[in-house]
């Protein structure tokens, strides 16, 4: 009887079990979090955020980039990636760039505070409209500030995996808030810092 109740008990276990490396799909009934790319640390060319509770993800190569875009410029690391828009029958682009200054040496398993444009490390958010959807700017200042995460940097391979958060404001003081910030990138080195 013990057998019985033993064997019982480990075949419930076995078949409730779930897949841990399982990775959840975006459906038509999935909260904003769940429409994020998963994060991951393999060079998967994903980026994505909450920009005021609402899904952001990187999609589409435009301008001639890779979206998400991500390097060292001029010895200065840069990530950058856009979503198209519609708004009544009019497109437009809302991205987010993240940059730090060239001084900044990136290394993995470390944070860094995302501040003014000034201080070089600074964040923002923008929207490019057709002129029916009007352009937006948002940027970091020195009273709202946010973090960006580097979990993963292989230089070998050019990959490039971390989170940021990020507050930001526009030249009337209005607020966009950017979280659960992640990203995952082979990245193109451009300068000679990385």
């Amino acid at each position: 009887m013990k057998k019985s109740i033993l064997f019982l008990l480990l075949t419930v276990a076995l078949i409730s079990c779930k897949k841990d490396d399982e990775i959840l799909q975006p459906t038509l009934n999935s909260t904003e979090i769940e429409k994020l790319p998963p994060t991951t640390q393999i060079g998967a060319n994903t980026a994505g955020c909450l920009l005021n509770g609402v899904a952001v993800v990187a999609e589409g190569d435009e301008w001639s980039e890779k979206n998400p875009h991500c390097g060292y410029d001029q010895g200065a690391f840069v990530l950058l990636f856009r979503q198209n828009i519609t708004e009544g029958g009019h497109i437009g682009t809302q991205a987010v760039y993240i940059t730090t200054n060239s001084n900044t040496i990136l290394e993995e398993n470390t944070k860094y505070t995302i501040k003014e444009q000034e201080s070089g490390k600074f964040a923002m958010f923008y929207v490019i409209g057709d002129g029916s959807i009007a352009d937006e700017r948002y940027y970091t200042t020195t009273s709202n500030v946010g973090e960006l995460y580097i979990s993963k940097l292989d230089k070998e391979k050019n990959i490039i995996s971390g989170t940021f958060w990020f507050d930001a404001v526009d030249s009337q003081n209005k607020k966009a808030e950017i979280r659960e910030g992640r990203f995952d990138v082979v990245y193109q080195s451009m300068g000679n810092k990385n």
